[in-house]
């Protein structure tokens, strides 16, 4: 039976600001493979949610390579790729500096770019491209395909996981629910404990309380590892992505309408698959219903709703992401549309 442990290398990329002139980011990779990989393969291009990190992806990382094991049949995978986004994750501390000199957080537009750098980069090089995202890394992929020339994007497929993304005349007609609700999540965000005296402190405080509290077991502990850090060696623990940063995702707006707007051109020349959770517990129907508005174009291939999970798939039920992300290299557009 072969190994399907993951082997992960550490690679560090350049990325450009949004602000002319500036000094790239620094961007924090993981190339991901197994001794059940393959060549002729499909290579997995990941983009986390704001308040994440790249290592939140392991745990549907492992399933899937052990499905593979299982299923041999299958479209095989050559390598996975995560990248922490320039303000989360190791990259929050490689950009330090730069970060601390920046009039404005880092938007949806730079970490779409920092997909096209990775996805144009020698270490992807004649690779065939699936781009896989979760919440706000579902605008960043989409995002990303504004960058290539419109016959030149490069991914044979493109799944969006919880997309956030909503209609600009849509966001418009139910403005009050999404100013109420933003409004809420953001003093909500800002009022949270965000230090803690040591690193069991801080996982007893996590653990206590939703929606930590609801997570896989693997995925919380690599939030432990990967999603907060010392401010000082030895010192008081903090979050890697700071609480400004994560208000300021929730409205940052333009470059999420114009990701949605990709969907409608993108998917005549590339499959976009679609899964939510079955509870609206972030994001409204109405704005889900957008995503998949096929009246204005946006005919995906697939949507699935994942029952019970809500929008923190990846953390709650990162087995079931993983079947079905397995289902469409498998099968590629065999997933119900519901």
């Amino acid at each position: 039976m072969p190994n399907n442990t993951l082997n992960v290398d550490e690679v560090t990329f350049e990325s450009p600001q949004k602000d002319k002139g500036s000094q790239p980011f620094k961007i924090a990779a993981k190339r991901y493979t197994s001794e059940l990989c393959r060549t002729d393969g499909v290579t997995l291009v990941f983009a986390h949610g704001t308040g994440f990190h790249k290592e939140s992806w392991e745990p549907t990382l492992e399933r899937l390579m052990s499905l593979q094991s299982e299923c041999p049949g299958g479209r095989a995978i050559r390598e996975a790729w995560s990248f922490d986004a320039p303000s989360h994750g190791h990259s929050a501390f490689l950009n330090g500096k730069t970060l601390s000199h920046r009039m404005n957080d880092v938007s949806i537009s730079e970490i779409g770019a920092a997909i096209v750098s990775l996805v144009t980069s020698p270490y992807l090089e004649g690779h065939r491209i699936i781009a896989i995202g979760h919440s706000a890394g579902t605008s960043a992929v989409m995002y990303s395909t504004k960058l290539y020339h419109p016959a030149d994007i490069p991914y044979e497929a493109i799944v969006l996981i919880e997309p956030p993304m909503i209609d600009r005349a849509v966001f418009n007609q139910n403005l009050k629910d999404r100013q109420s609700q933003i409004g809420y999540i953001s003093k909500a965000l800002l009022k949270q404990q965000s230090v803690w005296s040591n690193l069991e402190e801080a996982r007893a405080w996590f653990k206590s309380r939703p929606p930590w509290n609801t997570w896989n077991e693997n995925a919380f502990d690599l939030f432990m590892k990967h999603g907060l850090k010392e401010i000082i060696p030895g010192g008081e623990i903090t979050p890697r992505c700071t609480k400004q940063q994560e208000v300021y995702a929730f409205t940052d707006f333009e470059p999420t309408f114009e990701a949605m707007d990709q969907i409608a051109l993108v998917c005549k020349k590339v499959p976009i698959h679609v899964v939510f959770g079955g509870v609206n517990d972030m994001v409204p129907r109405y704005s889900q219903d957008t995503v998949i508005d096929a009246t204005k174009g946006r005919e995906v291939s697939s949507v699935i709703r994942i029952p019970g999970a809500g929008h923190l798939i990846v953390q709650q039920f990162p087995d079931k992401l993983a079947e079905y992300i397995f289902k469409l290299l498998s099968c590629g557009t065999s997933a119900s549309k519901l």
